[in-house]
């Protein structure tokens, strides 16, 4: 794929700065990608912390509770969801012991 000078094509648009100055070009600083699932700025999500302490507290006091858990199904065999906007499991059967 070509592209006009100045311009680069979207493979190449989060190429880092290393390896654009490999090739020969001059590399702009830049801060690293961020990930805005609770959003950025005014658009933060105000329940980001506490759910970020529940993501962080839920597993450790499962486990605690359950110290045999185990998966009921084999891994290769799990359902995952296929839309477009989410990915995860449809479901995870385990067991309590």
């Amino acid at each position: 794929m070509s592209a006009r000078p100045g311009r680069r094509p979207f493979g190449g648009a989060r190429d880092l700065p290393v390896r654009c100055a490999a090739r020969g070009r001059t590399a702009r600083p830049r801060a690293p990608p961020v990930h805005l699932g609770f959003g950025h700025g005014v658009h933060h999500c105000p329940g980001a912390p506490p759910s970020r302490a529940e993501a962080a507290i839920a597993p450790r006091v499962l486990f605690e509770q359950h110290p045999r858990l185990a998966l009921d199904v084999d891994p290769a065999a799990a359902a995952w969801r296929t839309g477009a906007l989410l990915r995860g499991l449809a479901s995870l059967p385990v067991l309590l012991g």
